[in-house]
């Protein structure tokens, strides 16, 4: 239950299992056609805008973004983007535009778990005036803060109509509401191990048609290669046609896979999905609160659906290293701290796609591990109310007006 790599669901696996046919057999182009269309749908993107899946990962899209879409100025001090930074991942995507040579402005959360509200974006573009784009995260991974990017979005259109508008949904796409169209949204990425639902080394990229003129205009070469998307765009859009491409090898099984778990998510609905999503987080969020375990985000208004990001309880008599390993006894694994300044004082649960979409099996992953953390708490002599966490988070699921 770390948040990526998830649990995937028994046909994804099966499918990947399955022989690997020609990248340009006409079944494959069937496949990988289907899947670049319905991203579009998943997206909620518009008919001009356009799909791309690379072998990668979500670090890839912000290689992708940086290279294609935005050009270094050697004559120039000034800032060729605006990074939104809510925690770990954002540092790293601003060095990610630095090793490109282009200059970054850091708009910070004014504190950790906290948000970037649209006024402070407006402000933060107004004092730079040079910025060609807008970097913004819709949930970090290492704080489990969700921003508002339809707010953000807007407002940075709103004050500046040509700024791109790039979004990283890594933690987010296939499970918190995003609509990339009506939201202003130029260049969205994710990759395949978290809510998407497939197994890891795919990354996934969808331009608008204002990214797509700009990447056509620009005036200088690619600095990558591989990672050119005019190389990739005719192949894209010919295996859309259902016609043979070729640059490099695409990753074929894991495509089929994808191809599987995109028509789950269209079957069950992107908007049930984003319910489901946040019903089961705040049932979840609801438990750890009865148990007294405080929350890396400031508020649960900004508080993400698809994994939690809890302190480790103090006091004393408490052992608190003793949580995730008699935590991994009861057979459920969660993830460490990641954030720099916090990291050894808080861990994470990932709570996305088929753990969270599996209800018509009969089991409930969420459910073992709240059961999980009360033997954890236990184990590390922290005094609570027995199954008051477990209560909590049944009662909430199934009577969320209650909370």
């Amino acid at each position: 239950m770390i948040p990526g790599p998830i649990e995937f669901a028994p046909e994804v696996l099966s499918k990947l299992g399955e022989h690997t046919p020609g990248h340009v057999s006409a079944g494959f182009i069937e496949e990988f056609g289907s899947a670049l269309g319905s991203l579009r749908s998943v997206f909620r993107s518009g008919a001009d805008s356009q799909p791309f899946v690379l072998s990668g990962s979500g670090t890839l899209g912000w290689e992708l973004i940086a290279a294609n879409l935005l050009e270094a100025r050697a004559d120039s001090q000034e800032p060729d983007v605006l990074v939104a930074n809510t925690g770990y991942f954002s540092d790293s995507w601003k060095d990610c535009f630095e090793a490109f040579g282009l200059r970054v402005a850091n708009l910070a959360s004014p504190e950790l778990g906290g948000t970037i509200t649209p006024e402070a974006l407006t402000d933060a573009l107004k004092a730079n005036p040079s910025v060609k784009m807008v970097a913004l995260t819709q949930v970090d991974t290492s704080t489990a803060v969700l921003n508002n990017i339809g707010a953000l979005s807007k407002a940075a259109k709103a004050a500046r109509p040509d700024v791109l508008v790039a979004v990283d949904g890594v933690c987010s796409f296939g499970a918190e509401q995003f609509l990339q169209e009506e939201w202003g949204v130029d260049a969205a990425i994710t990759c395949s191990q978290k809510a998407i639902g497939v197994p890891p080394g795919l990354c996934l990229l969808v331009l608008s048609s204002a990214a797509l003129k700009v990447l056509a205009q620009r005036k200088s070469r690619v600095p990558s290669y591989y990672g050119n998307l005019n190389r990739w765009l005719p192949i894209m859009r010919a295996y859309e046609e259902r016609k043979p491409a070729y640059f490099a090898t695409p990753s074929v099984n894991l495509i089929r896979a994808l191809k599987v778990s995109l028509d789950q998510l269209q079957a069950q609905t992107m908007e049930k999905r984003w319910a489901r999503h946040q019903a089961v987080s705040l049932a979840f969020k609801h438990a750890l609160t009865v148990l007294g375990l405080k929350q890396v985000p400031t508020a649960p208004a900004h508080a993400a659906n698809t994994l939690s990001a809890i302190y480790f309880p103090t006091g004393d008599g408490v052992d608190a290293a003793k949580i995730l390993p008699a935590m991994t006894a009861a057979g459920v694994v969660a993830a460490g701290g990641l954030h720099k300044d916090i990291k050894a004082t808080y861990f994470r649960v990932g709570h996305m796609s088929y753990s969270v979409m599996n209800e018509e099996s009969g089991r409930d992953d969420v459910l073992r591990v709240v059961q999980a953390i009360e033997k954890g708490l236990q184990a590390a002599g922290y005094k609570f109310q027995p199954e008051a966490g477990v209560n909590a988070y049944k009662s909430t699921l199934t009577n969320p007006k209650k909370q």
